[in-house]
Formats: C-alpha cells, sequence, structure tokens
C-alpha cells in the first residue's frame, strides 16, 4: 500500500500524547511517511526525523525540534511551526500554504520548489537558508532575519518584508513586484535581473545594495538611505519611480533588457509566468519529468554549483554594468572588489556542501577545488588591503 494512503501508528501515538519511547530515541524509530491531519506534535523531538512524501494538513508542531529533518514532497498545509526548529533541514516540493513559522528557526534550512504562499513568518530565523525556486507570494515576513539567504528564481509578489533583516542575501530572476521592504537592513543584498515594480522601501537601508538589470517602475525608494548612484547603474524605472533627492534612473522603455519583464496593473503577475506563460503544455510536462528525474537521481546538487559558478563568471563583468555612467575608478573598484568577493564565498559555501558518497574521485576534486578557493580567496583579500594601504 502507498505510504500516503497508511496512517502511521507512531505518528498517531504522538498526537495522542501516548509515551512510546524517550525523546532521544524517536529519531532512530521512526519514519513517518504518512497521513496525519491536525495531529498535536507540539514540543516533540523529531530531529532527523524521515518525514518524505508525507501530509501533515493543519498538524501543530509548535516548539518542536526538526533539526536536520527530511520533509521532502510532503504537504503542510495549515500547520503550525510556531517557535520550531527546523536548522538544517531539507524540504523540497513540500507544500507549506498557509503554515505558520512565527518565531521558528529555519538557519541553513535547504530546498527547492516549495510553496510558502500565504504562509505566516513573523519573527523567522533563517540565516544561510537556502531557498530557490519557491513561492513566498502574499506571504508575510515582519521582522524576519535572512541574512545571507539564498531566494533565486522565487516568487515573493505581494510580500510584506516590513522590519526584516536580509543583508547579503540574493535575489536573482525573481518577482518583488509590490513587496513592502519598510525599515529592512537590505545591505548588500544582490537583486539580479529581479521585478521590484510598485515595491516600497521607506527608511530601507541599502547600503552596498546590487541591482543588476532590476526593473524599478513605480517603485518608491524615496525615504530609502545608503544609496549610492553607482548602484542605480544598471537598473530601470519610470515616471512613476521615486528616488532620493539628486538621484536618477534610466527609463524602462528605452532600456533593452527591460522587454524581459512585463508590466503589472493592479495585479501581481510570476515573473516565471511572464517568460514562460506562452509555453506548449507538452514542453512543461517534459520540464516537469526531467526535473523530477533529476532529483531522484541526486544530481540537484551539482546543477546548483554549476550554476553559482556560471553566476560568478557573469559578475566579472560588472565593470560592464557601472560603466553605464560616469563613475570614478575608485568606485568602480570598489564595486568590483565586493562583487567578486561575495562570489568567491558562495562558490566555496556551495562547493562545501556537497557530498558524493557514490563518486570518491569526484569528492576528491571538490575537496582540492575548495582549498584552491580559499588561498585565491586569502590573496583577493590581501590584495584589497594592499590597494587600500596604497590609496588606490
Amino acid at each position: 500500500m502507498h505510504p500516503l494512503f497508511f496512517i502511521t501508528p507512531l505518528a498517531m501515538m504522538l498526537s495522542t500524547g501516548i509515551a512510546i519511547a524517550k525523546p532521544d530515541k524517536l529519531t532512530r524509530i521512526m519514519g513517518f511517511g504518512g497521513v496525519c491531519s491536525d495531529c498535536d506534535l507540539s514540543k516533540k523531538n523529531l530531529s532527523g526525523a524521515n518525514m518524505n512524501g508525507a501530509s501533515f494538513p493543519r498538524s501543530n508542531f509548535t516548539a518542536a525540534d526538526l533539526s536536520n529533518a527530511k520533509l521532502r514532497g510532503s504537504n503542510f498545509s495549515r500547520a503550525i511551526f510556531r517557535r520550531a526548529d527546523l536548522s538544517g533541514s531539507s524540504a523540497t516540493g513540500s507544500n507549506f500554504s498557509w503554515a505558520d513559522f512565527s518565531g521558528a528557526t529555519l538557519d541553513n534550512m535547504n530546498g527547492n520548489g516549495n510553496n510558502f504562499s500565504r504562509a505566516t513568518l513573523n519573527g523567522a530565523k533563517g540565516k544561510s537558508a537556502d531557498l530557490v525556486a519557491a513561492n513566498f507570494s502574499y506571504a508575510k515576513l515582519l521582522g524576519t532575519s535572512f541574512q545571507d539567504a539564498e531566494f533565486s528564481y522565487s516568487n515573493f509578489s505581494n510580500t510584506d518584508f516590513s522590519g526584516a533583516k536580509l543583508n547579503e542575501a540574493r535575489f536573482e530572476m525573481s518577482n518583488l513586484s509590490f513587496v513592502n521592504f519598510g525599515t529592512s537592513d537590505l545591505s548588500n543584498v544582490e537583486f539580479n535581473r529581479v521585478d521590484l515594480q510598485n515595491a516600497r522601501f521607506d527608511n530601507t537601508l541599502l547600503t552596498g545594495v546590487i541591482f543588476t538589470e532590476t526593473f524599478l517602475p513605480g517603485a518608491d525608494l524615496s525615504k530609502a538611505s545608503g544609496l549610492m548612484p553607482e548602484q542605480l547603474a544598471s537598473a530601470c524605472g519610470d515616471s512613476k519611480t521615486k528616488l532620493p533627492e539628486g538621484l536618477s534612473l534610466a527609463d524602462c522603455n528605452t532600456t533593452s533588457w527591460s522587454k524581459q519583464f512585463t508590466r503589472i496593473d493592479d495585479n501581481a503577475a510570476s515573473f516565471n509566468q511572464a517568460r514562460f506563460g506562452k509555453m506548449h503544455n507538452r514542453d512543461i510536462l517534459t520540464i516537469h519529468t526531467e526535473t523530477k528525474r533529476t532529483l531522484n537521481e541526486g544530481r540537484i546538487a551539482l546543477l546548483e554549483a554549476g550554476r553559482v559558478l556560471a553566476g560568478a563568471l557573469e559578475d566579472s563583468n560588472i565593470k560592464e554594468l557601472t560603466g553605464q555612467q560616469n563613475l570614478s575608478v575608485s568606485s568602480k573598484s570598489t564595486l568590483l572588489q565586493q562583487h567578486q568577493q561575495r562570489s568567491l564565498e558562495r562558490i566555496i559555501r556551495s562547493l562545501t556542501k556537497l557530498r558524493l558518497s557514490s563518486n570518491g574521485a569526484a569528492q576528491s576534486e571538490i575537496d582540492q577545488a575548495i582549498i584552491e578557493l580559499k588561498k585565491a580567496q586569502e590573496i583577493m583579500k590581501q590584495k584589497n588591503q594592499d590597494m587600500e594601504v596604497a590609496g588606490k
């Protein structure tokens, strides 16, 4: 019988509070993979639990320990994860729509293609979380702390990030239209080919933010702080875009790269839908099949590392981007150094996560590459310090 149609006895016992084992033994004997609606698993020790392919709609995980748990392909719609610990957990293709993660810990959470639509994550912490291709549309992330997180290829339309700490986070090829960043810390965030039309940046810190081919029609940055002219060299807006006094933007109507974006009126449409909306259903099915096969074969980590490496090579072209305005040589050099350093750090972090147990030779090559990259990182730091001392 398929596990999705089998009610796990252990899940039922836990939901009714029956003591079957000490908390420190739960991870060794549990294997959910079943259905348990409205279960009460609050304050349970589920660290390392295997919940792949499970369905726990409306279940209560308040203050539960789900660190390093496996949550792939599962349904947690409207589940409650208040103050739960999901640090180091792995979730790919799971449904967390309408779920409540208030005050939860998501540090180093890893997973692609998850649905957090209309979820509440107020006060959640997710340092270095890697949540690529996720749907956070209409979600509430007030006062969250997602420092150094990866959110590329995601949909954040109509999301509220008020008071959030997102410094060093990365958004690439993502839809952030109608997002509210009020009073947030976005220092050193990377916006690469991102749709930010009609976004609000009231009292938002934008020091060191990189706007690469960023779409800003209707966005309000007039009350943002820390914004310099060179940061907007590769962004565009329109007559409704509001900027701090003394700053200007290119017109999206005269910018060739802005054609990849579509205008959005009252209702935000997904950026990915704008790009792929005309795709034939047969092609969509093919992509779905290939993606599933790739995940099953465990190759997604290698593909992601390749994407990061390719992105780093592209980052080296930042001189071309900053050259669109009359910037000083020192401004270009500083921006280039910051971009290269952060790209190198992301490559090292991505490669460090790879563990190829089935291919020892390949793993050795990756380990050696990490060593060489760290050496290059130290050389780069020393070079930058020498340049600062020399006043260049």
